[in-house]
């Protein structure tokens, strides 16, 4: 019996060593193992659902991108046009003639979706696709006329940076759009299967997060004026409901 149970000890050791040698290398190189696998997945999971997406969401991007053209019809110019959080630049479609384009993303592996998408649309005359995050953007002061965001603020990692960065980027009189998944009300089903799901999103979705109150985060920008609306899309789950559509003026 003792010689059976150091086998057995000896197994289990040798076990729990091995579970404890490979989480550790895991874990030291999870930065370059999120790189090459997840992130470079979830570029191609969002290259791959974009046109269900937009198709799902037309109407609605259709009225935000409305404020953009009523802008560029009122400035009487061509814009220069921030997208943050840009993924595979799925709002190339639309965006006014002759914008001027620069594609802010986290995410590397965006690169070659945003390059193969720009060729299949006119309606840009230039773009610029950099590496940045929202909270701490590599760009001037007022050097934007529009600054577009669609279902970024979910996964940004400070909402509140993130809008003053957009504030400081977009120049005097200039206009931020934006289209968000929200959280519901409180102590509703809904809010309760937003609850259950957010561990799910955040782990899955590259840090979406499904609760977050976003619409009160906006007005509480500090942006001179603010037009928001609130709708329930048939083509997001039903725990990715509220979404809100709108624009501010800085």
């Amino acid at each position: 019996m003792a010689a059976e149970d150091k086998l057995v000890q000896d197994f289990l050791i040798y076990k729990i060593g091995s579970l404890c040698a490979i989480s550790g290398v895991i874990w030291i190189f999870r930065d370059t193992i999120r790189y090459h696998t997840f992130q470079r997945f979830f570029a191609w999971i969002m290259n791959k659902i974009t046109f269900r997406l937009n198709r799902g969401l037309k109407k609605y991007k259709t009225k935000v991108f409305q404020f953009v053209h009523e802008y560029q019809e009122s400035v009487n110019k061509d814009l220069r046009i921030l997208e943050v959080g840009a993924g595979t630049a799925a709002n190339l479609a639309f965006l006014p003639s002759n914008t001027k384009l620069v594609c802010l993303d986290p995410n590397p592996h965006f690169v070659s979706y945003i390059k193969k998408n720009l060729k299949q649309h006119d309606t840009v005359i230039s773009a610029e696709i950099l590496h940045g995050y929202a909270e701490d953007m590599p760009l001037e002061n007022d050097s934007f006329d529009v600054v577009v965001c669609t279902l970024v603020m979910c996964s940004v990692k400070d909402m509140e940076m993130s809008l003053q960065e957009i504030k400081r980027v977009l120049k005097k009189g200039g206009l931020y759009v934006f289209l968000e998944h929200v959280g519901a009300e409180k102590n509703t089903w809904r809010w309760i299967s937003q609850c259950i799901m957010n561990p799910f999103h955040w782990t899955f979705g590259d840090g979406c997060e499904v609760k977050r109150e976003t619409e009160k985060v906006i007005k509480e920008a500090g942006f001179s004026h603010v037009y928001m609306e609130k709708f329930y899309p048939k083509a997001m789950p039903f725990w990715c409901k509220p979404c809100i559509l709108g624009s501010a003026t800085k």
